[in-house]
């Protein structure tokens, strides 16, 4: 095995292959890096102009003048950005400003809209301060914030007026734009709540005529009736038994008025038979016109029954009972007298019995048999009593007729009030369908309504430009300085570049060679027999050697032994 064929690789093989190889690696060093000093000095110069815009924070607290703009602001950016650096917009400022002028000749509009939106962008600001003092840090994350304080827009081209000029321009269409289209947000979300808000005040009418015509068709059914129903429907019970009562009441009056009415009645026959005997026993004995003193006269039944008339209408009217019965007495009374007067001429004796009596029991003649029936004070006060008795028990009869057709009309009030009760359970469920749907629409209605109110503000604050905006605070300079290309940055990467090729060309080389440079190249354990020193022989009779050491050559090194 030859230890040769794979020698390690150690610092001190390198050092010997640089050093070997000096003068060709500095030689393309320098030529690499003096080519690559004169290209990167001859390309153009960029030249970067930015307009910083802050970001004015609303002027009316949010918690009482809400923002219908509720967006980030890095999205809002990122919008505005697309409407801005569209093609049109940017082919608009390529032609309004003359920019590429050269470029149009080789390239087309759409190469140039694309050069230029690589030319152009945005960079976020946090933690800027206005003032005197302004301390602000760039870039385009958060850096820990949520939003950032301002923002700038760039743009960048060989002409620094140009440069300004269209940076300035873009930042003028950020602050139009934002205005545009947060009065657009506003005015949009204010016309879609007034669409919503009249669909949901349509649907609330709707719920609201539903309930009416059902409270108007279930009128007596509804829930919040119940407690009513029940108390008139306790009011009724309550008038039923009172009537009940007033009816037991009057039927036990009625027993007690008949069994009056019955003695009474055979009172007065009693006494009308002892008249009418004792009447016929003075009309028997025959008390003629011959000696004695004659007895008074008996009063005429008429004139009687005229004075209890009198008597009754001091304190009834004509209208009572008794009164139209004392009257009917009389009529009838005085049709028997004129007929008694038409039939006995003769004028009877003071004794005679007077005719009277209008009871129904007598005849036409008022005479049972042939003899009349006195009316004696004691049967007129027994007849006065029967027909007050008589007249009580027909108040009696009315009263129960009265009172039961009241009961009668009280049982079928009840009987619907009850069924009004036995209707509430699926009233109060199709009710209560019906007020869950109408309060769904109420409270959609009244949120609606609190969102338009807001919207109207927010709105009315945008017009008002009080709510956030964009605000210009350092406009767009001429820079003096390039931001590109960075020369020294350049050079820098160059030189290394070129060092690092010239390198690989001088191991190259070295490799190419296969030459055994020193022991230290040998594996660990590998005997050496001798060390030979540096030979220098004469160049002219020998020539330049590879085997040669040179005078810098530390020790003395082995030959390369094949």
């Amino acid at each position: 095995m030859n230890p040769t064929d794979h020698p390690e690789f150690s610092p001190y093989s390198i050092a010997r292959m640089i050093w070997k190889q000096k003068w060709l690696i500095l030689i393309i060093f320098v030529v690499l890096t003096a080519t690559s000093i004169v290209i990167v000095q001859r390309l153009p110069p960029v030249y970067e102009a930015a307009a910083v815009i802050l970001v004015d924070s609303q002027k009316i607290p949010s918690s009482m003048v809400p923002s219908t703009v509720t967006a980030g602001l890095q999205d809002r950016l990122a919008n505005l950005a697309q409407q801005i650096f569209s093609s049109t917009r940017l082919q608009t400022l390529i032609e309004q400003d003359g920019l590429y002028r050269d470029e149009r000749k080789s390239h087309s509009m759409e190469d140039l809209v694309e050069e230029m939106r690589e030319n152009l962008g945005i960079h976020l600001i946090h933690g800027i301060v206005t003032g005197a003092n302004t301390a602000r840090g760039t870039g385009s994350s958060g850096g820990g914030r949520g939003n950032p304080d301002a923002f700038s827009v760039f743009f960048r081209d060989s002409n620094p007026a140009t440069a300004a000029l269209v940076a300035n321009q873009l930042a003028n269409l950020f602050i139009e734009e934002n205005l545009r289209a947060r009065e657009r947000y506003a005015s949009d979300t204010s016309s879609f709540i007034d669409q919503q808000l009249d669909d949901a005040k349509k649907s609330l009418d709707q719920q609201e005529a539903k309930v009416s015509q059902f409270k108007l068709q279930h009128s007596g059914e509804l829930p919040e009736q119940e407690n009513a129903l029940i108390a008139v429907e306790g009011r009724l019970q309550a008038e039923l038994q009172s009537s009940q009562d007033a009816i037991d009441r009057a039927q036990q009056n009625k027993v007690l008025y008949q069994n009056s009415l019955s003695m009474t009645e055979a009172s007065l026959a009693s006494l009308e038979r002892a008249a009418r005997q004792a009447a016929a026993e003075d009309a028997a004995s025959g008390s003629g016109g011959t000696g004695g003193s004659t007895a008074a006269p008996a009063p005429k039944a008429s004139d009687v029954l005229k004075g209890q008339l009198q008597a009754l209408r001091l304190h009834y009217t004509d209208d009572f009972p008794e009164v139209k019965r004392v009257k009917r007495e009389l009529a009838e009374v005085e049709a028997l007298e004129k007929k008694q007067a038409a039939a006995n001429p003769p004028v009877q004796s003071a004794n005679s019995p007077v005719p009277g009596g209008s009871r129904p029991d007598l005849n036409e003649a008022g005479l049972i048999g042939s003899t009349p029936t006195p009316l004696t004070p004691e049967i007129l006060k027994e007849r006065d009593q029967v027909g007050s008795l008589k007249n009580q028990l027909t108040a009696l009869d009315m009263e129960i007729q009265r009172r039961t057709a009241e009961q009668d009309s009280v049982r079928k009030q009840m009987a619907k009030y009850q069924s009004h009760l036995d209707q509430l359970p699926v009233s109060q469920q199709d009710l209560a369908k019906l007020t869950r749907d109408y309060e769904i629409s109420r409270q959609n209605y009244q949120s609606l309504l609190n969102h338009k109110f807001t919207a109207d503000m927010s709105t009315d604050m945008e017009m008002r430009q009080q709510s956030e905006r964009f605000t210009l605070i350092e406009a767009a300079t001429a820079p003096e300085l390039p931001a590109a290309p960075n020369r020294p940055l350049y050079d820098g990467a160059s030189a290394i570049i070129a060092f690092g090729l010239a390198l690989a060309v001088g191991f190259v080389l070295e490799f190419r060679k296969n030459l055994f440079l020193g022991e230290w190249e040998l594996p660990n354990g590998m005997p050496i027999l001798g060390r030979v020193p540096a030979i220098t022989l004469p160049l002219a009779l020998n020539g330049p050697s590879e085997y040669s050491q040179g005078e810098n050559t530390p020790g003395p090194q082995p030959l390369r032994i094949t």
